[in-house]
């Protein structure tokens, strides 16, 4: 579902972009937060099991 999560703020940096945005904004509010939300989603995926006893 995280994984999932990850690719909504594609779509947005897409919108912005796309309706007169500029790239910078863009990159650096959207883009940002997927990358962010993508690795919270990989350090979920590969947390260690066995830790939570």
């Amino acid at each position: 579902m995280v994984l999932i999560d990850a690719i909504l703020p594609l779509g947005d940096a897409t919108a912005v972009v796309t309706h007169g945005g500029t790239l910078a904004t863009a990159l650096s509010a959207h883009v940002s937060a997927a990358a962010i939300t993508l690795l919270t989603a990989i350090m979920l995926l590969t947390e260690d099991r066995r830790a939570k006893t």
